[in-house]
């Protein structure tokens, strides 16, 4: 157990106490985080649903095209695609890809015993949570036809 001095402000979250730091967001930068969003993957989504639509195929045996691909197809099609579509296809200057590389080995040694912690700790124990299984059942993420795919792309 660590001794906190009594003059510093600690802070109880989920049975953790920290004393925070210059590094940790402030309660007002947080909340202004819950209040934003992607306005341009937004816009696109508007864009790119109804084109979804139009070029799947009504085959019951050809699989629903991922709107990436969609978006592949139609980017030059609109200003908004056009612009997700480059902002999706630069890689920020910041990346540090030794970074990535060990974060791969992390993943690659530790990958069976992260999805036993996916699959049995937070897949289920997320569905649940009230507010979570709200969100699965309104999207349709709450399925079992959906549950392989939604750890697919966890993993990913």
């Amino acid at each position: 157990m660590v001794l906190l001095r009594s003059r510093e402000k600690t802070i109880n979250v989920w049975d953790h106490t920290y004393v925070p730091t210059p590094l940790h967001p402030t309660p007002q930068t947080l909340a202004a985080h819950r209040e934003s969003w992607d306005t341009l993957a937004d816009e696109a989504l508007e864009l790119l649903t109804p084109l979804q639509t139009l070029s799947t195929s009504t085959s019951p045996a050809s699989p629903k095209k991922d709107l990436y691909t969609t978006l592949k197809e139609h980017y030059s099609t609109h200003s908004t695609l056009s612009t997700l579509w480059r902002q999706v296809n630069t890689v920020p200057e910041w990346v540090d890809w030794e970074q990535i590389s060990r974060g791969q080995d992390v993943f690659y040694r530790y990958a069976g015993a992260m999805l036993a912690g996916l699959c049995y700790m937070s897949l289920l124990g997320g569905m649940g949570a009230s507010r979570i299984a709200e969100v699965l059942y309104r999207t349709g993420g709450f399925s079992t036809g959906v549950a392989r795919r939604r750890m697919f792309e966890t993993t990913q």
